[in-house]
């Protein structure tokens, strides 16, 4: 902290004094410095954050909120993050099933939206964790998701090209 006068600067290392004007001879109690300056001191000027309070308030909060999801809480998200993407799954299944029918249109509207249901509710367990932790579900998961995006997208794209829509591997069935 720098005390400035108009006649001598007095370094204080966290002195007690450098909230209100040193007097001279006067000694400060934590750093036992004697003050031999003027009355008249001129206070330093403030140090602008390049974030207001209010923004550093909320990034702080938003990191607290981050670290903050427990293991127990983190398990249901991720467990119902695995049950869209079997019901995703099993609705892309559907709509193969249901290929040339009436009925494919409805199937595959219901599968695009369970499919992004599951990607949102991926997508919203990954802001609530850290950079840590983010990671690690993304390595375990991401390729799921992934998988998941490609099987609608391949039949999506085979409709618009007018080429065969793909067959559901026997594994799959």
């Amino acid at each position: 902290l720098m005390l400035l006068s108009s006649r001598v600067t007095v370094r204080a290392v966290s002195c007690s004094l450098a909230s209100r004007a040193p007097v001279a001879g006067r000694i400060c109690r934590i750093c036992t410095n004697t003050y031999a300056i003027s009355a008249s001191v001129v206070a330093p000027p403030k140090i602008s954050l390049s974030r207001s309070a209010g923004q550093q308030h909320l990034l702080l909060q938003r990191r607290a909120l981050k670290s903050s999801i427990s293991a127990e809480d983190l398990q249901r998200s991720i467990d119902n993050v695995n049950y869209l993407f079997t019901e995703a799954r099993e609705l892309i299944a559907d709509a193969l099933d249901s290929a040339g029918t009436k009925y494919f249109e409805e199937d595959l509207h219901d599968a695009q939206v369970a499919t992004s249901d599951c990607l949102k509710a991926f997508e919203d367990v990954l802001q609530k964790l850290d950079d840590k932790r983010k990671g690690e579900i993304t390595r375990s998961m991401g390729m799921k998701m992934e998988q998941l995006k490609g099987e609608l997208n391949q039949i999506i794209d085979s409709l618009r090209n007018d080429e065969e829509l793909p067959t559901r591997s026997t594994k799959d069935a």
